[in-house]
């Protein structure tokens, strides 16, 4: 099992063809997912991924914004879920990727409104940004500190989608939002609370 992950962290970081990146991250979230291994093994690889946590994240941040992929969105909730400590670090750094590819992906929808096949796909992917957002949120919520940091990030997240009136991200705009204020809110935050007010008399 650990000659497998060494193996398929090997095609993540190292392999220059995007399909194969995106099978081995795939692959890498079956690992972890695992139950009916054996305590040992599992924890061995767990403590191996743990290791090249930090440029796996980063290689799978990059393959979103490259592939629009919301498989690879679920294995970094899966990977923040489990490795929450390591992530602390440079939790910023993931939020400030996933919030250019979201902004990204809302331009793009914008300047392609009568293309719905295409668009239909941004969305979908921007689901998956937005959950991959969500669940950093929610893993560094006792960390203040930090929060206040991710916040500044988020906040062009929830602007964009207000502004946008984009009703297919409201309840994941609800849920960002009740991770931002959870146990503090700031003054932008109290801002908010008037674009949600327009936002109940208009849509």
């Amino acid at each position: 099992l650990l000659t497998a992950c060494n193996y398929i962290m090997h095609c993540i970081l190292n392999d220059t063809c995007l399909p194969v990146n995106v099978e081995a991250s795939v692959a890498l979230l079956e690992l972890l997912s695992d139950e009916d291994e054996e305590e040992e093994i599992n924890a061995k690889v767990k403590a191996l991924i743990g290791q090249h946590i930090q440029p796996i994240i980063l290689k799978m941040l990059n393959l979103i914004r490259d592939t629009e992929n919301d498989d690879v969105s679920n294995v970094i909730q899966r990977l923040i879920y489990i490795y929450e400590d390591e992530i602390t670090a440079y939790s910023v750094e993931i939020m400030k990727h996933l919030s250019d590819t979201f902004l990204s992906l809302v331009k793009f929808c914008e300047e392609n409104e009568d293309n719905e096949d295409a668009k239909d796909d941004k969305t979908l992917a921007a689901v998956g940004v937005l959950s991959t957002v969500e669940s950093i949120l929610s893993a560094m919520e006792g960390k203040l500190e930090v929060m206040g940091e991710l916040e500044k990030l988020t906040l062009p997240i929830i602007y964009a989608i207000i502004q946008n009136g984009m009703m297919d991200f409201y309840e994941e705009l609800f849920t960002l939002i009740s991770d931002l204020t959870s146990k503090q809110i700031s003054t932008d935050m109290w801002n908010v609370l008037y674009l949600l007010h327009d936002i109940f008399q208009n849509d």
